[in-house]
């Protein structure tokens, strides 16, 4: 699978801004979306707390 990828941090706000601006930027690249297997991954480091506490890898996959 391909990804669209960003890291979501504390101080940068919503994250449902960030999927916002991820999806945006993958239309404007010439990708799409694919949902085949999944709707979006997120990956979280040790001693996560919450997105306005700890750092969060955001992925959506693309085709």
């Amino acid at each position: 699978m391909r990804f669209a990828a960003t890291m979501h941090h504390p101080d940068g706000g919503d994250i449902l801004v960030q999927y916002r601006k991820m999806f945006d930027w993958i239309a404007a690249a010439g990708y799409a979306v694919d949902q085949t297997h999944l709707h979006y991954r997120e990956e979280y480091g040790p001693g996560f707390v919450s997105p306005s506490a700890s750092a969060l890898r955001l992925m959506v996959p693309i085709r």
